[in-house]
């Protein structure tokens, strides 16, 4: 009877645990989605400051302000949220203070935290080369002068080891993160509204990318 008890139990664990594990998964697409959401209000705030604008990928800013001379996005993203945590270096990168290690509204949390070098990238990436965590552009567009602003893709999962757009890579689509279950990304479109996309849907390469989601000086 005992081995019953014991063959009962494991078959159990074995139906169990795969829904358990896609459970915990889809709750933290859900949460990364709720982030997106919450960084879609940071723009619509910064567009009512700013005349409808969204923010630049990059500006110049003092070098007391920023060791490299420039701000990012998510600097400019900073005064719309209550946490802090987060601090763009020279390099570019979105790093974590080490004495704040608590998830931000730019960290998913299906960042694989064990691939980075002792503290976390950020995990969203801003679209401007294709994707962007801060290009060297000071670009502007205007959200009334997007044609179709519920098409365009604003803001998207990037690869956690790389969450910026360089001069390379873009045709190989690893600057899009498909980090969720079913090989899914989420996105934050221009219109404020976000969805969770699969990767066969988004079928990344140069050519469609660069048709669906353009440079930023393209968006018009």
């Amino acid at each position: 009877e005992l081995l019953v008890v014991i063959s009962i139990i494991s078959i159990l664990i074995a139906i169990l645990l795969p829904a358990l594990r896609a459970a915990r998964e889809q709750s933290k697409t859900l949460s990364c989605l709720s982030n997106m959401k919450q960084i879609g209000l940071c723009f619509t705030m910064y567009q009512t400051n700013f005349r409808e604008f969204f923010p630049p990928p990059t500006i110049n800013a003092p070098t007391t302000q920023n060791a490299g001379g420039k701000l990012y996005w998510i600097d400019l993203m900073k005064p719309y949220v209550n946490d802090h945590t987060p601090v763009a270096n020279v390099d570019n990168y979105l790093w974590f203070n080490n004495a704040s290690p608590n998830p931000t509204v730019f960290q998913c949390p299906s960042l694989r935290l064990e691939q980075c070098n002792r503290t976390a990238f950020s995990g969203m990436g801003y679209n401007n080369y294709g994707l962007s965590n801060g290009l060297w552009s000071d670009l502007h567009v205007r959200l009334l002068d997007i044609r179709r602003p519920t098409d365009l893709m604003v803001v998207a999962d990037a690869n956690e080891l790389a969450p910026y757009q360089g001069a390379s890579g873009i045709n190989t689509g690893d600057k899009i993160d498909f980090r969720h279950s079913k090989s899914a990304t989420n996105m934050l479109y221009a219109d404020g509204h976000c969805k969770t996309i699969r990767d066969d849907v988004v079928k990344v390469g140069w050519s469609n990318f660069y048709r669906k989601y353009p440079y930023m000086e393209d968006w018009k």
